[in-house]
């Protein structure tokens, strides 16, 4: 006994040790990389395809309607999405008309504007493009900058000291064994939201308000659904100041009335920028729904059409089966993996999970819930009450582990990197023979 117990110290010395967290986090990342060049010999294709030819428009308006910036794709992990990411941190909205956008159609202008993305992702790049880094670089730069953080912060202090060192593990284990685990390491805005997501937490937990409002509010300028992170911590303050017993009434409703603005700062100046550039600070929801062709409808996402729902269960990525077993995992799971949080933590928590998960929902009806796998990401409790329910059960973390890993292979993965009209070749499709 006295030898095991020395043994279990030791590990958790090591565990809880900076050093350690750091290597595993990069562990995790590298693996994920590997994993691209291991997806990429399936459609030959190298991690590079093109290394001395990086994103750039030349001529500028050589593809005037499209506008996707020449060699935009040739890494792997640059895939879907990242074109108007990158042609954002090129060119920023300077091939776009001025003037008053209203009413006026906006499909024709939005491969070289991208209206229909958010600039913040982008925007951060710009430092690293300014040290010489070639575009594709620059945003992947920031992506792994910011999966790294969020990696390692997970298995720090915070959140040990509410779930358990072996759960804490666990759920970050089976965060990046998840389906859509790879968007860590993609030109994507993933990376940087969940970042924000879990930084503002942590602020928070550790009585860091204003601090926790700045970091929710960025996840709004990178993606409409960051702005779940700023609406959950908005909860989380009210619950705080109705909850808290330790300052004056007067000063906690005041935290929440200054605090709650800056907590949605990032989509402000989004809409704000859209206002007085374009007269439509809607102009973002108005050129989505055009290139999508599609209409967002709350009937639609409380009582879903029988059609998108046998597609969001049968055919492609499955996101309808994630998504249930998502419900399935928080019914089962999170009162208990949110046992060790404080109150207010826990409406936090809950706010995010809302928000997070709603926004989505509402987003995706109309498209079959496309996208889901990757939107469940920001639902951060989730790999909690996953742990929780899986940790004493090894027969069903094994099935969980091997299902969620198979289709992180099979599908989500080979869909990214095989890119539009992939879904035929990685065999996730039934084809009539």
């Amino acid at each position: 006994m006295a030898f095991g117990s020395f043994d279990k110290k030791r590990l958790e010395v090591v565990l809880v040790h900076p050093g350690f967290r750091a290597a595993f986090a990069m562990l995790l990342l590298g693996a994920h990389l590997v994993l691209f060049g291991a997806a990429g010999a399936r459609f030959q294709l190298p991690f590079n395809r093109a290394p001395a030819d990086p994103p750039a428009f030349v001529p500028p308006d050589a593809d005037f309607h499209r506008g996707a910036p020449q060699n935009w794709n040739r890494l792997l992990v640059s895939r879907w999405d990242s074109q108007y990411y990158i042609g954002t941190l090129l060119r920023g909205y300077s091939a776009c008309p001025p003037g008053d956008l209203r009413g006026k159609p906006l499909r024709p202008m939005l491969g070289r504007c991208s209206f229909h993305f958010y600039p913040g992702y982008s925007l951060l790049g710009a430092p690293f493009r300014a040290l010489g880094l070639a575009g594709d670089h620059a945003l992947l730069a920031v992506s792994l900058l910011a999966s790294f953080l969020l990696l390692f912060l997970w298995t720090g202090p915070t959140l040990r000291s509410r779930l358990g060192l072996g759960t804490t593990y666990l759920s970050l284990l089976l965060f990046n064994a998840y389906t859509t685990g790879f968007t860590l390491t993609t030109v994507q805005t993933e990376p940087v939201t969940l970042l924000s997501a879990l930084g503002s937490f942590l602020l928070f937990a550790n009585q860091r308000f204003f601090w926790a409002a700045v970091v929710a509010g960025t996840a709004g300028a990178f993606r409409v659904t960051g702005s779940a992170v700023g609406l959950g911590l908005v909860v989380g303050l009210c619950a705080q100041a109705w909850l808290s017993t330790d300052e004056p009434l007067k000063k906690r409703v005041l935290r929440v009335v200054l605090l709650s603005p800056v907590a949605g700062w990032g989509q402000l100046a989004v809409f704000v920028y859209f206002a007085i550039r374009y007269h439509d600070p809607l102009l973002y929801v108005h050129s989505h729904a055009e290139e999508f062709a599609h209409g967002v409808s709350l009937w639609n996402a409380i009582w879903p059409e029988p059609r998108a729902v046998s597609r969001a269960l049968s055919l492609g990525p499955r996101e309808g089966v994630f998504t249930l077993c998502a419900g399935l995992f928080l019914g089962l799971g999170l009162r208990q993996a949110l046992a060790g949080f404080s109150s207010s933590e826990r409406w936090l928590w809950g706010g995010l999970l809302f928000f997070s998960i709603g926004i989505s929902l509402l987003g995706s009806a109309g498209l079959n819930y496309a996208g889901m796998n990757r939107y469940l990401l920001l639902a951060l409790p989730l790999f909690f009450a996953m742990a929780k329910v899986l940790a004493p059960r090894p027969a069903a973390l094994l099935v969980w582990l091997a299902f969620s890993s198979w289709s992180y292979w099979n599908s989500d993965l080979c869909t990214y990197v095989g890119d539009r009209g992939s879904e035929r070749h990685c065999g996730i499709f039934w084809i009539p023979p």
